[in-house]
């Protein structure tokens, strides 16, 4: 209309006085023609408006199907794809753009841009059905996954004065298979190569060169079955790797260089916060004899709602292989029963931990001795303070008992068994208890420090004073006879630097000074030991 204005004025001026007489019908002219184009440009808008809305619709509908949202309103709308979700932004900023300028102005404004604007929203409604229309991908049913651990070790572990120090390259090496063929149902297989540097056959002394060494095995392989029957229940059956609880019993124990597995069917009950698992596994023995080790039991574990978890378990072990001589010659050497409990709970800032474990049952200590009873038990308890979130600074302690005996040979049987513990995690980084002299036990107290010194960079110092549980009778290289408890003191320092999401690097420094008991045992001097290990995951 703007533009019809100036061509009347401009008529004008150029007509002069001499055109003055038909000035009222050029008024009147133009005035029809104005009446036509408003009458044209309504006409307009209202076509436009009705596309638009038309569009609008389609729009909403791709949307909803694109969010998979079920139009009755009996299913939840699913996420959409990476592209699928670009597709709906693109269409809700071509809808902010058109609501923007029809707030800022009249239909007329919008007329030059709008066959634009409608252009591309139906280019992107078309792409959005093509997407549509196009098949899912079909979800791969295998995966593979692995990891390369290498480890070097300084060892300085003999306590003996100016000894020399050994160094070793441990490396181990994994590879997964799993095969989900259906949704509930797993195969799952690991093959591990756990190898020294230069190692081989001793007796070739051949070092890598040597192929006959035997470092590859199937550490893993096993079936599982998810929800049988319809039922919050799992199945688990094969060669597989068992932790339960703080794995003082039963670990994985990953820190060794080749690990645990169990050839082993398990049955797992799951609901809510409440879990249980049943397990049953052949240690030793043939299939055509009765004589052989066994392991089984039940593990038990709830979250409540407050922040606090309990666990009851029951294993049991035994080596049904019969005596063949002494007082009790025919019966089984072995049969052990494992209660125990353990409860981790938080109130912020602290956190803390208890832990009892009864051993009951019978063993002969030797091939020809009297079975004995079973009378061994394990407790602990810690906690620790959160000083600093941000850093993650906790300062801890903790003091753990391991019960042993004094005289194997009185009839009870006293001393407490780890079965298949992983003692790394718990008695210092050294690893020397309980496996040094464990029929007396041992007693730990222990301090804790940990924090986030750098990004990706944490550290932990920790702390330890050991003693037998039992008095132990230890007769030196001299003929002395030493009756003490005292073992020493250990000092472990760890850094963990988490390099990417697929390598860690981890390294620590330990030292050990022993006490009269450890002194008459190893040594005199200070042990000290040191590692350097980077793990690669994929």
């Amino acid at each position: 209309m703007k533009h019809l204005h100036c061509l009347l004025i401009l008529s004008a001026l150029c007509s002069g006085p001499l055109q003055s007489q038909n000035f009222s019908k050029v008024i009147e002219i133009v005035g029809g023609m104005e009446e036509t184009m408003k009458g044209m440009i309504a006409q307009e808008e209202q076509m436009r408006k009705s596309e638009i809305a038309a569009l609008r619709t389609d729009l909403n509908s791709l949307k909803s199907v694109i969010l998979r949202g079920a139009a009755d309103g009996t299913e939840q709308a699913a996420p959409a794809a990476g592209s699928e979700l670009s597709i709906v932004e693109r269409l809700e900023a071509l809808e902010s753009r058109f609501a923007s300028r029809e707030a800022n102005g009249g239909m007329s404004q919008l007329t030059g841009q709008l066959d634009q604007l409608l252009g591309e929203l139906k280019n992107v409604i078309n792409e959005g059905k093509k997407q549509q229309d196009r098949p899912a991908p079909v979800p791969s049913i295998y995966s593979f996954s692995g990891q390369v651990r290498h480890r070097g070790e300084l060892d300085g572990r003999t306590f003996a004065p100016e000894a020399r120090t050994l160094g070793y390259n441990l490396l181990r090496t994994r590879l997964n298979l799993q095969i989900v063929p259906l949704t509930d149902v797993k195969l799952f297989v690991q093959v591990q190569d756990s190898r020294l540097f230069g190692a081989g056959n001793p007796a070739l002394n051949r070092g890598v060169q040597d192929g006959m060494s035997k470092n590859i095995e199937f550490h893993q392989a096993y079936f599982s079955v998810q929800n049988l029957y319809d039922m919050p229940v799992s199945v688990r059956i094969g060669r597989q790797e068992m932790a339960y609880g703080k794995q003082r019993l039963i670990a994985s124990a990953g820190w060794n260089n080749v690990g645990n597995t169990f050839d082993a069917g398990s049955v797992q009950w799951k609901q809510g916060s409440f879990s249980l698992d049943l397990f049953m596994a052949e240690l030793v023995g043939a299939q055509t004899t009765t004589s052989g080790e066994h392991l089984g039991g039940a593990y038990a574990f709830y979250r409540f709602d407050v922040p606090l978890t309990a666990d009851l378990f029951l294993f049991m072990d035994n080596n049904t292989t019969p005596l063949t001589k002494g007082p009790d010659k025919g019966k089984s050497r072995l049969d052990r029963t494992s209660l125990g409990t353990t409860v981790n709970g938080k109130s912020a800032p602290f956190d803390y931990e208890v832990e009892l474990i009864l051993q009951r049952g019978s063993l002969a200590v030797t091939d020809s001795s009297a079975v004995a009873d079973i009378n061994a038990d394990l407790f602990c308890v810690g906690g620790g303070m959160l000083l600093d979130a941000e850093s993650k600074l906790r300062l801890g302690v903790k003091f753990q008992r391991m019960s042993g005996d004094a005289d194997q040979m009185s009839g009870t049987y006293t001393a407490y068994n780890t079965l298949f513990s992983s003692a790394h995690s718990f008695f210092g980084y050294m690893d020397f208890f309980p496996k040094t002299l464990p029929q007396y036990g041992v007693q730990a107290l222990s301090l804790h420090a940990s924090a986030d010194i750098a990004e990706k960079v944490s550290m932990t110092g920790d702390a330890y004073l050991y003693r037998f549980d039992a008095e132990p009778t230890i007769k030196t290289a001299s003929g002395a006879i030493v009756k003490d408890r005292s073992l020493g003191y250990e000092a472990d320092v760890t850094v963990t630097h988490r390099y990417n999401a697929s390598i860690t690097v981890n390294g620590g420094v330990s030292a050990f000074v022993p006490e009269p008991a450890m002194r008459a045992v190893k040594g005199p001097a200070v042990s000290y030991w040191t590692y350097l290990m980077t793990v690669v995951s994929f």
